[in-house]
């Protein structure tokens, strides 16, 4: 189902994130910086209708909704005008985990410092997405993202 967003399933030439053929693609303010797979949370600390069209890094809270699929550099932002591309629903490669993520199939919630973790039963957070394969050894693994934006 496509929204109109921007394209969907960006080529890794256009993005460094690499998503599926019909992920959808945000473009959001950027107001501090990002690294390529990310999860990022709407901005709470702004204000009236920017907070929805501005993004952070994730910082495990209810407002995340997505992966950034580029890196924006603290003095771009400090620039001004920064823009980043994200993931909003859809296949995504390299999401940044906390590292708890055990097997294809966990639900993903919200984890500081723009990582998502292991769901669990009693955890308020929301389910942000699934995992496709654990994460391994690493910090990162291909997730589906559902759709929250």
């Amino acid at each position: 189902m496509s929204f109109g967003h921007l394209n969907h399933g960006k080529s890794p030439l256009e993005v460094a994130g690499v998503t599926g053929q019909e992920a959808d693609i945000v473009s959001f303010a950027c107001a501090e910086a990002v690294t390529v797979g990310d999860w990022v949370d709407l901005d709470s600390s702004e204000t009236g209708a920017v907070r929805a069209n501005t993004v952070v890094q994730g910082n495990g809270t209810g407002l995340c909704i997505g992966v950034a699929l580029e890196t924006v550099s603290a003095a771009t932002v400090t620039a001004g005008g920064a823009r980043v591309r994200v993931c909003v629903s859809g296949y995504c490669e390299g999401a940044l985990t906390d590292g708890s993520l055990d097997a294809a199939g966990n639900t993903l919630r919200p984890a500081a410092a723009g990582a998502c973790m292991k769901g669990v039963p009693t955890n308020a957070l929301p389910i942000i997405g699934i995992a496709l394969e654990s994460d391994g050894s690493t910090t990162a693994a291909d997730v589906y993202i559902i759709r929250r934006y």
